[in-house]
């Protein structure tokens, strides 16, 4: 993750929306940190990001106060959560994944939100273009379409003689939305036949498996999720 990138396009936004609200000046701003999945996980990203803004002078506790929100990868917690940090009066968001971005857009239109997100935030509708993205959101964008089509081309060359490859993917994320068409698409044009297999939980991963090889594929793309249980290695 670009987190340099996100940091100063974050210290500028902080910095813009403090000479904004100069009503509140003898107040601490608040950041809110949205994030979809597991805050387990998140632990490493939490403290670079916290000790990024402290190397900007931004430090966590004394000027500024970080509000931390995770959803655990239940994605319909985010609009609340999103509505919570509003009603905060936070300075600004700093969201990460397309479910935290769309429910920090959806809960404000006014309160500065800075992204960090896999997919294409223009054909995704999170912003108008990457010239002038508009409204109130800016931030970055790793986009994991293209890798998941390269995905399909490495797999068709390290087993050319699989007609089929098979999809593991929560279908609780909306990040997927923008990625399955781009791999359909690459599969189509090798002649491959994708077979999608929905995982929600730890449990649903040898049914998907057996599943899969029912079918005859002879190779699997694992979509990674936030969520820490539907990320595991299937019993051999």
């Amino acid at each position: 993750m670009r987190r340099r990138e996100l940091i100063l396009v974050l210290s500028g936004t902080l910095t813009s929306a403090r000479a904004i609200r100069a009503q509140q000046q003898t107040t601490v701003p608040v950041i809110g940190f949205l994030n979809g999945g597991s805050a387990e996980k998140f632990v490493p990203y939490f403290a670079t990001f916290r000790n990024s803004l402290a190397a900007m002078g931004y430090v966590d506790g004394q000027n500024v106060q970080i509000e931390y929100r995770s959803a655990e990868a239940q994605y319909d917690r985010l609009p609340a959560f999103a509505t919570d940090l509003v009603q905060r009066n936070v300075s600004a968001i700093a969201t990460f994944g397309l479910p935290a971005v769309r429910a920090a857009k959806a809960a404000t239109g006014t309160i500065p939100i800075v992204f960090a997100t896999g997919v294409n935030p223009v054909t995704s509708g999170l912003i108008a273009s990457f010239n002038r993205p508009g409204g109130n959101l800016t931030g970055i964008s790793m986009s994991e379409s293209i890798m998941a089509n390269k995905q399909i081309e490495m797999l068709h060359e390290i087993v050319p003689k699989a007609g089929s490859i098979g999809v593991l993917l929560n279908p609780t994320n909306p990040f997927y939305e923008t990625i399955l068409p781009g791999l359909r698409e690459a599969a189509n044009a090798l002649n491959i036949r994708l077979s999608i297999e929905h995982v929600t939980n730890e449990q649903e991963i040898d049914k998907a498996f057996a599943s899969l090889s029912h079918l005859g594929a002879g190779a699997v793309i694992l979509l990674a999720d936030p969520d820490p249980k539907s990320v595991t290695k299937p019993q051999s």
